[in-house]
């Protein structure tokens, strides 16, 4: 069989695509035969196998993922008999010793899938297996087990298994890694870096169980930690330059490079195992690291093999061909390197101030190093020239690409922040001292003169440095920074330096950093020069690029009355850009016209100058309809338009609009639909005073039209926030259309709703229905009463239904305003509504309430839902006193200190008590009190930030931290987003409301004074059925002197 799956697979290589896929179908068939997988294996580890069968890993992964066990998520069946499980283990383990390295990997690659079906209950031997080899003393056999070993502890290993586990694996890796005497080393350094990468994920994997086991990885840590600390400062402690001397190997860089790594895992994890001593120490050789291998940072990559005839020299691969998870640049090297030295400048002025004194000594040194290393490599600058999206992407603030330019920013970003004025003083000088220095440098004719400015404008850039410099200007002291040199005499000259894209950009990025303190005449001259910039047909990507981000920045600052006469010009400018640019660029684009547009209220606009701008976006928006984060913006820039305060804007920006997407809602549906959408709410969200005449005409028949089709359930949420919109803006003249068969606006806007609340509709499309319903009720008055009663019996048969939180409060909301406003006709007709399995309106809705009321959204929803549940709790209902809800869990032995998987809670599905009503609605009051806070005020206990308990090296937060993590959770419940239409969504108007004026604290603490002076609902007895400590609220409120 092993030769037939040979010829078969050489056929799937093959150039005729009959072969090829006649080919795979006779694999699929082969799969299927009892012996496949020992074939498979053999070809694996047979050293004459021909070389085009590579993919036979790849194959045989397939197999094993489709028939190797039915525990697996591919598996498609048949299972293979026991015995032949048995034997292709045994033989793919034993690739694991082969002498060829390639076949070592791809058993290793193998191995790993048949660990996550197999281990441990069919292979529990895998674990000592590979221990015995690790320990064999065979070259071959520890690399081939440390492949999988790496892969196993990241995955396969349980919390009891890795404590024992580590204390063998320790001395097995360190004397990998150690080299025995003056003798040789045995192993080779990607078998090295390989030790220490597990050793890594081993330091992790205690870190994640130490809450846990913290006694057993304290003793783990004590006991392992500091041999593997002085291993590894010996090895950084050896001189790097030898490890990259030779271009076509730099395999010895990969130890140091994982070794770096490592120390920077623990010191974010263990960092208290690192005494003052050590960490002093090890920043020492690493400085010294990176000291040494600049004149390889420079020859490898400032240079490279573009610059041969200046002594440059392409470097070698980043990653290892023989074992591709092993690193081997520089950049790689320098980014841990930094990371560590950016660490202990943080820890440095924490209250145990580890290494302050050597970091002080040493500020200087750390800011030369980063500056140094971020310098642009000519690979990057490469990629740059040609594609703008990559440059923008690298180049913006939350880079995912992490580099040692990144790495070397953040380090002088932890400088300013803990030593501001210090190196705030230094990077003026070596600002200074760097043009003089370069301008030599430049006559001496090297390339790579213009990079070390650039690095330098890069760092003072800083949003510190420009604090700093503020500060100063405010204070009238003079700064450690002069900001004001740097802006008059420094940045000038180069943006006309010729040959140098970057550095030019540069230093219009720079300038507009400092954009606040720019004098009028000053910001003028770079606004200027960089709109020639964006309209010189000459100018490179680079350059284009920064005067982007020039002009964004530009166009943002407060005092913006000198930009507006620039800015018909300047949207001119951008124009051209946006036929051609595509996701990060595009960004970038319009970016910079969002703030261009917001430039002085838009009083400098002019309706037509809105119409060009509305049809360049509509274009763009046309082109790039997918791309969300475009949307986005655009929708900005419209809501920016439509609310500019020059005459006309409005008007000119919804004529240019509304006939535009008014079709393209109507005839489409998905996210073309949405987005048309968006953009319209976008125009609408803008104006101030009515929507104009004509719009809701022009529009609405296609909006009606798109609301009764539309199935994604993304475009039936936005028509209804679009549809809430247009009520909020003009109710009058929404509610005075009618379309061409008579129908009025509310009958269609009832038939919408009848849709929304239908179960053919998902609950995620209705999320916006409260919202809606809200407006509706509040805009238009007593029109609405015709509805009202077929409307409110919908609403509370969804509600039975709901399944979600927000879905809940989208119809729970609507119904707290109107019991709110007219109690006694609601509350009649929720007991007169009765459904399908026996219960009537009002038990659902306050069921549904209750259990939901804790996690509402939105600052106006808490209150209303809030103020209106003490109003049904003073109601002398006799209704009220028969409906139960959910109340507290009820513990059981099967569920107490368990961890509920989701089979359990199939099996043991959690129990709650069942309390009445108004005992709910009280709790839940109370907790709203406990989470506003007020505890102080009523003599609650407070949070004791000083006295928190920390595990680990968490005692080194700094307070800021724990009171920002203490007060997450008040903040997420009145957080509001765009994101969850119909979940607590603010405007103008809500927010002016007299709900929002309410204080929670004096409205809570009144009426808990007043049910207990004339116990309202029985409020004494059902006092007695508190928790104690809401008793304890409820009589510190009682006794407290507010209200």
């Amino acid at each position: 069989m092993a030769s037939e799956i040979t010829n078969v697979l050489i056929a799937t290589l093959s150039a005729d695509p009959n072969t090829r896929i006649a080919a795979e179908l006779r694999i699929n068939e082969l799969f299927r035969t009892p012996d496949v997988g020992f074939a498979l294996a053999t070809i694996l580890v047979t050293q004459e196998a021909d070389p085009s069968l590579r993919q036979i890993r790849i194959v045989l992964r397939k197999y094993i993922q489709e028939h190797w066990s039915d525990a697996l998520p591919k598996f498609v069946g048949p299972l293979p008999p026991p015995e032949v499980k048995e034997r292709v283990r045994s033989l793919v383990f034993s690739g694991l010793s082969d002498s060829q390295r390639k076949i070592r990997t791809s058993s290793a690659f193998v191995l790993s899938f048949i660990a996550k079906a197999d281990y441990p209950e069919e292979y529990p031997t895998l674990l000592s297996d590979l221990l015995a080899l690790l320990s064999s003393g065979n070259t071959a056999s520890i690399h081939g087990s440390m492949q999988v070993l790496s892969d196993f502890i990241r995955n396969e290993l349980s919390e009891d298994q890795l404590l024992p586990i580590l204390r063998q694996l320790h001395p097995l890796l360190l004397s990998v890694l150690a080299q025995q005497g003056g003798q040789e080393q045995q192993h080779s350094p990607l078998t090295r870096a390989r030790a220490v990468g597990i050793f890594r994920q081993c330091v992790t994997a205690l870190d994640m169980v130490r809450k846990e086991h913290p006694e057993a990885v304290a003793e783990a840590i004590s006991s392992v930690l500091p041999q593997w600390l002085a291993a590894m400062h010996t090895l950084l402690s050896t001189p790097p330059s030898a490890d990259v001397s030779d271009p076509t190997n730099w395999d010895a860089i990969s130890v140091r490079i994982q070794v770096l790594r490592t120390l920077d895992v623990i010191q974010n994890t263990f960092g208290t195992s690192l005494t003052p001593e050590m960490t002093e120490g090890f920043c020492e050789v690493i400085v010294k690291n990176l000291n040494d291998l600049m004149p390889a940072f420079r020859t490898y990559y400032l240079l490279g093999g573009a610059n041969s005839d200046k002594g440059g020299v392409e470097p070698p691969t980043p990653v290892s061909a023989d074992d591709p998870d092993i690193n081997l640049s520089l950049m790689h090297l320098a980014c841990p390197a930094l990371d560590f030295l950016g660490e202990v400048v943080r820890k440095s002025t924490r209250p145990n101030k580890v290494a302050a004194a050597w970091v002080t000594s040493n500020i200087n040194n750390l800011l030369s190093l980063a500056v140094y290393w971020m310098q642009i490599p000519v690979e990057d600058e490469d990629i740059w020239e040609d594609d703008a999206n990559a440059f923008v992407r690298d180049e913006s603030e939350g880079v995912e690409s992490y580099t040692a330019r990144v790495a070397s920013l953040d380090m002088i970003g932890d400088l300013l922040d803990h030593y501001g004025e210090p190196t705030a003083a230094w990077l003026w000088n070596a600002t200074q001292s760097t043009v003089k220095t370069v301008e030599q440098s430049k006559q001496s004719g090297n390339p790579d003169w213009w990079r070390l400015l650039e690095a330098i404008l890069f760092a003072v850039s800083s949003e510190d440095i420009v604090e700093i410099v503020e500060q100063a200007s405010g204070s009238g002291k003079p700064s450690a920074f002069d900001g004001q040199a740097l802006l008059t005499n420094i940045l000038p000259p180069i943006l006309s330096e010729p040959g140098t894209p970057f550095l030019q950009g540069r230093a219009f990025v720079t300038a507009s950093s400092y954009a606040r303190i720019l004098p009028s005449s000053l910001m003028g001259q770079y606004l200027i020069a960089a709109v020639e910039a964006l309209e010189s047909p000459t100018a490179g990507v680079p350059l284009k690029v920064a005067a982007l981000k020039a002009v964004r920045n530009f166009c943002s600052v407060t005092d913006d009355k000198p930009i507006a006469p620039m800015g018909p010009r300047i949207i001119a400018a951008l124009a051209p850009f946006m036929d051609t640019v595509t996701e990060d660029s595009l960004a970038l684009v319009l970016e910079a016209l969002s703030t261009v547009t917001q430039v002085d209220n838009g009083k400098w606009l002019t309706p037509e100058l809105a119409t060009n701008i509305v049809g360049i976006l509509l274009k763009n928006y046309a082109r790039n309809v997918n791309d969300p984060i475009s949307l986005s913006i655009t929708t900005d820039i419209f809501t920016f338009l439509a609310g500019a305060e020059a005459p006309g804007v409005y008007q000119a920006t919804v004529m240019a609009t509304v006939p535009t997407l008014a079709p393209t809602i109507a005839n489409n549906d998905g996210w073309v639909c949405c987005s048309a959408m968006q953009i319209l709410t976008a125009v609408f969200e803008g104006a101030k005073s009515g929507l104009g005449d004509g719009v809701v005409g022009a529009l609405a028949p296609s909006l009606f039209v798109a609301l009764g089709k539309a199935a994604d359930p993304e475009a039936i949420s936005e028509g209804c926030r679009l549809l809430t919109t247009l009520i909020r803006k003009d109710p009058a003249q929404l509610l005075a259309w009618s379309d061409s068969d008579g129908s009025t606006s509310l009958q269609r806007i009832g038939s919408f709703l009848g849709r929304l609340l239908s179960p053919e509709v998902e609950e995620a499309a209705g999320l916006a229905t409260g919202d809606l319903l809200v407006t509706l009720f509040r805009k238009a008055g007593d029109a609405v009463a015709p509805m009202m009663k077929p409307l409110l019996e919908e609403i509370v048969k969804r509600l039975r239904t709901a399944k979600t939180a927000t879905g809940s409060q989208s119809l729970i909301v609507p119904y707290a305003y109107l019991i709110h406003k007219e109690p006694d006709t609601v509350l009649n007709l929720l007991e007169s509504t009765v459904l399908e399995d026996g219960q009537n309106g009002l038990q659902v809705l306050l069921r549904s309430w209750c259990e939901n009321a804790e996690t509402f959204i939105g600052a106006w929803a808490t209150r209303i839902s809030h103020i209106t549940l003490t109003q049904l709790f003073m109601t002398p209902r006799p209704s009220l006193d028969t409906v139960t809800v959910k109340g507290d869990l009820i513990i059981t032995a099967a569920t107490s200190n368990v961890i509920v998987t989701r089979s359990r809670a199939k099996q043991t599905p959690h129990e709650y008590s069942q309390i009445p009503f108004r005992l709910k609605a009280l709790k839940l009051i109370l907790s709203r009190l406990q989470l506003d806070g007020d505890l102080a005020v009523l003599g609650g206990k407070q949070v004791d930030f000083d006295g928190a308990s920390s595990v680990g090296d968490e005692e080194e937060w700094e307070d800021e931290d724990k009171v920002a993590e203490a007060m997450m959770l008040s903040q997420a419940l009145n957080f509001e987003t765009d994101d969850q239409p119909g979940t607590g969504l603010e405007d103008d108007e809500l927010m002016e409301d007299p709900i929002m004026q309410v204080d929670f604290t004096e409205n809570t603490i009144s009426f808990l004074k007043e049910c207990a002076a004339r116990n309202v609902s029985n409020f004494n007895a059902m006092v007695d059925q508190l928790s104690a400590e809401e008793m304890m609220v409820v009589q510190s409120a009682i006794s407290s002197s507010r209200a």
